[in-house]
């Protein structure tokens, strides 16, 4: 989106027609662009509180999740934080703020994320396996306690689109909807390969994604690209980016913005776009903390858990 739908944003005093902005947006254009200032705006009137705004931009949430165990990841700290949206028969006739009437529930469980092998480039240079099923850590207590959680799973319910396309192992009759929060903090500490997206150009094996930027130190650089989805799954150097021809040529690129504010989001169709975070610098030692919101139908296969009654059962 460009600074067009941006100031159409700002000028919006009425959230259910901001709402309906970004949703037609993302709907109509495949992306959509959130200033920070408005995206905070929105999680507050979801329900998030002030105080756990200020937990995540501050660091301290991100600083203490659990390391990537990848060893070729070394740089990064991730978790997943799995929140489940079904429909609310009991509420299925509140319009308040037009969102989709869905019931939010933490999973309480480890979530994942699987990419089939044709959505991401496998074994760039020296790193390990991307594609296939991952597990992620639990995040910690305090973003679980914390009220952004499901404020992020309302705005999410109302991002959902009416059809989902058709994937690979995907149950798309599943009446759940999961939305997997990645909270991610890349760490810049040397001139090794320290980046967001070290696979490059990818897609994330879901519906809807969303990155979200909480906080940053001392970084230049990181812009978020979006690609069509012909682009080859990868990665390119400046000069591709620079050439007037290629796959990667930047009169290809449809967004090329690195998110600078606290709450800058980038909403976009998974099934339609790849995208990719660009290498950061900074004196160091720098870090950026993201929330990526993964939207989707549970997994044909079953191996999408959920914590019912004491019990860990698959999510249907």
């Amino acid at each position: 989106m460009g600074n067009f739908g941006e100031m159409r944003l700002m000028r919006l005093r009425n959230d259910a027609q901001t709402l309906n902005l970004i949703k037609t947006q993302l709907a109509d254009k495949t992306f959509a662009f959130i200033p920070g200032s408005i995206y905070r705006k929105i999680l507050i009137d979801f329900g998030a509180t002030l105080d756990d705004l200020s937990a995540l931009e501050c660091g301290s949430i991100h600083r203490i999740t659990a390391l990537d165990p990848d060893p070729a990841m070394y740089f990064r700290r991730v978790a997943i934080h799995r929140m489940l949206l079904t429909p609310d028969d009991d509420n299925s006739h509140d319009e308040s703020h037009h969102r989709n009437s869905m019931k939010i529930t933490e999973a309480g469980c480890k979530g994942l994320t699987q990419i089939n092998e044709n959505e991401i480039a496998d074994e760039v240079e020296a790193f390990s396996r991307r594609s296939g099923t991952r597990y992620g850590s639990m995040p910690p207590l305090e973003y679980r306690r914390s009220s952004v959680p499901v404020a992020m799973a309302k705005l999410n319910a109302f991002m959902i689109p009416s059809t989902f396309h058709a994937m690979p192992n995907i149950s798309n009759d599943s009446n759940t909807v999961i939305n997997d929060q990645l909270l991610i903090r890349i760490n810049k500490q040397s001139d090794m390969e320290e980046t967001p997206s070290r696979e490059g150009v990818h897609q994330d094996g879901c519906e809807i994604s969303s990155v979200t930027l909480v906080g940053k130190s001392k970084i230049t650089g990181g812009e978020s690209r979006l690609w069509p989805l012909s682009t080859p799954a990868g990665n390119y150097n400046d000069d591709m980016f620079e050439s007037s021809t290629g796959p990667y040529t930047k009169k290809k690129c449809l967004f090329d913005f690195p998110l600078c504010s606290n709450w800058d989001t980038i909403y976009f169709n998974d099934r339609v776009l790849k995208h990719e975070a660009r290498p950061f610098d900074g004196e160091r030692p720098a870090y950026r903390d993201v929330i990526v919101n993964f939207v989707r139908k549970p997994l044909s296969d079953g191996k999408d858990m959920k914590l019912e009654n004491g019990e860990i059962i698959s999510i249907e």
